[in-house]
C-alpha cells in the first residue's frame, strides 16, 4: 500500500489527516483511501462508520485494542477482529489508517511505521 502523490481536494496535515475545519464526506474518504491503494468495500465502510460514531459520541479516537473490542462487541466484525482489521487496513496500525480515511484526528496511541 504505497502512498500516491496525487493532490487531495481537501487540506491535509503533514501526516495526511484532515486539517481542522475541512469537511469529511464519503467522497473524501474514497480519495484518501485511494492514496493508500485501498478500494473501500462494505466491510471498510462498516468499520469507518463505527469509529466515526464512537468519535461523535465520545470525542476521541480509540487505540487498536479498544477498536477491536468495539467492533467485536457491536457485531460489526466477527471472528478474529484484529486479523480482519489488518487485512482490511494497514497491518502495522489499522486504527491510524481508519482514522485518516474517516476524517478523524490521529489517535494518541497511533504510530507511523517508518523504516530506518
Amino acid at each position: 500500500m504505497s502512498k500516491q502523490t496525487e493532490p487531495c481536494s481537501v487540506a491535509l496535515d503533514q501526516h495526511g489527516y484532515l486539517l481542522p475545519g475541512e469537511h469529511w464526506s464519503p467522497a473524501v474518504a474514497r480519495e484518501l483511501a485511494a492514496q493508500d491503494g485501498l478500494l473501500l468495500t462494505e466491510q471498510h465502510w462498516k468499520v469507518i462508520s463505527a469509529l466515526r460514531n464512537f468519535h461523535a459520541q465520545h470525542s476521541r479516537v480509540l487505540n487498536n485494542r479498544a477498536l477491536v473490542a468495539l467492533l467485536r462487541d457491536s457485531g460489526v466484525l466477527v471472528g478474529n477482529v484484529a486479523d480482519q482489521l489488518k487485512q482490511l487496513f494497514n497491518p502495522v496500525s489499522p486504527v491510524s489508517q481508519i482514522a485518516r480515511v474517516a476524517g478523524l484526528p490521529k489517535s494518541r496511541s497511533c504510530f507511523e511505521y517508518r523504516s530506518f
